[in-house]
């Protein structure tokens, strides 16, 4: 970031980008139903957070193309964050590995493409039905293997998500058993994703006042 852009940045709410498969866009739609969660539940003068997801999002081979197709949402962002690789997973012919290095690359194309300060990557979630054999334990791989490489880089980050939404209990997941539920499971992970943005704009500003001072 350039100094001359210091003034700007400090006078604007920062633009978030959350995006990711069918657990965002259900999310989105939870939000657009609760007045108060709008925005994350946070304040527009700091961020304005745009969101969409789309359902059986695959970040190798999606049939659609959409993650090239949808590339247009993250310009000018300052923050991205990313929740995608679980249904690479669900068919059981991909590995832990190979779905990490997937999302890996992906985050890195859009800090060359886009520029953000910082790209986050959303650890994934189990499901309390599995699709196919050691999915869930397949999840835990895929996180820990991302967890290790992003201590490699300073742009690109791995959040964890609280422990509510860890474990598959039943509460949490909507009637199908994979997808989350408005009483809890949608709640809990508005509140995490939300304590995410809050901590990368605080890193986000403390790195433009190190700029400012040096």
């Amino acid at each position: 970031m350039e100094k001359s852009a210091v003034e700007g940045v400090s006078l604007r709410p920062l633009k978030v980008v959350l995006y990711g498969s069918s657990y965002v866009k259900r999310l989105r739609q939870f939000m657009e139903h609760k007045e108060n969660y709008a925005n994350l539940g946070l304040d527009a003068r700091s961020c304005h957070v745009v969101c969409w997801g789309n359902g059986g999002l695959l970040v190798s081979h999606d049939p659609f193309h959409r993650l090239g197709h949808n590339s247009y949402r993250f310009r000018n962002a300052d923050i991205i964050i990313i929740h995608v690789g679980s249904n690479d997973l669900s068919n059981g012919l991909r590995t832990p590995a190979r779905v990490a290095s997937d999302i890996l690359d992906y985050a890195q194309r859009l800090l060359e493409d886009f520029h953000p300060q910082f790209v986050v990557i959303s650890q994934l979630l189990p499901r309390y039905i599995e699709p196919c054999h050691n999915f869930n334990s397949k999840i835990r791989e895929t996180n820990l293997i991302l967890s290790a490489h992003c201590v490699n880089f300073t742009n690109i980050n791995f959040w964890r998500h609280r422990s509510g939404l860890w474990n598959p209990v039943v509460h949490i997941y909507g009637d199908d058993g994979i997808h989350l539920s408005d009483q809890t499971g949608n709640f809990l992970f508005l509140k995490s994703l939300r304590d995410a943005v809050l901590r990368h704009v605080r890193w986000f500003h403390q790195r433009v006042c190190l700029l400012y001072s040096s």
